[in-house]
């Protein structure tokens, strides 16, 4: 069976504080219910909602203003009886996992319960990769600042840089000696040296390089009109 594929109305709704209300407050109420997912979100501002219940937008905010207030009648005190909260465009229903588990068999529960740890567990993967995404392309953006020939492919060189995952003052460090190096060789006559492309530089990882090397190439090249380090 499908638990997913609908959402059950427990008995207790009718001896509910929300039963006291406006025919109106209770229908948007049971639209909320009926309709959240298996998170126990709903999508939609009153409008959305009104017209999933059938009910008018004033009617719509009014219902989700109450369900937003503390209720010391409400049946489930936790969140001191407030019964849904704001989240990403839509709404939460705060008691959602203690009703779903209402009837249900053990066994049901607990596959649930596993159900909801595995989704956890992936939007907190989600969440870090995410994060470590981001702080990744800010590293990368101050060493391409840094870095003097931005000639090659700047999304090439971002994919290099991610998958070699360095130390962000290592590139940075890497690029400031290469640039002394570079530096060195023209005030000693080789003017025609020139910086690599910056996308063969990262994808070389030479910020690795000490250019000890390559300045014996240099030295071995002669006047090095126009050479490439």
């Amino acid at each position: 069976m499908n638990m997913a594929g609908y959402n059950k109305l427990v008995p207790e709704i009718v001896a509910s504080s929300i039963w006291n209300e406006s025919a109106e407050t209770r229908i948007v109420w049971i639209t909320l219910l009926a309709t959240k997912n298996q998170d126990g979100y709903v999508r939609g501002d009153a409008r959305t909602i009104g017209r999933m219940a059938n009910v008018s937008t004033e009617n719509a905010k009014v219902a989700l203003e109450l369900f937003q207030q503390p209720d010391p009648m409400s049946g489930t005190p936790d969140n001191e009886g407030r019964r849904i909260a704001p989240h990403n465009g839509g709404w939460m229903v705060l008691n959602h996992d203690l009703y779903r588990e209402r009837g249900m068999s053990e066994s049901n529960k607990e596959y649930w319960r596993n159900k909801k740890r595995e989704q956890r567990a992936n939007k907190n993967k989600t969440d870090t990769e995410t994060e470590e995404s981001e702080t990744c392309l800010g590293q990368f953006e101050r060493c391409w600042k840094l870095y003097p020939n931005k000639s090659g492919s700047k999304h090439k060189a971002l994919q290099a840089y991610k998958q070699s995952k360095p130390i962000e003052q290592d590139v940075i460090d890497g690029i400031e000696r290469y640039k002394a190096f570079v530096a060195s060789e023209h005030r000693r006559g080789f003017a025609g040296l020139k910086y690599a492309n910056g996308q063969t530089w990262f994808n070389q990882r030479r910020w690795e390089s000490e250019y000890e090397v390559d300045q014996l190439k240099v030295e071995q090249a002669g006047t090095c009109n126009g050479a490439v380090i």
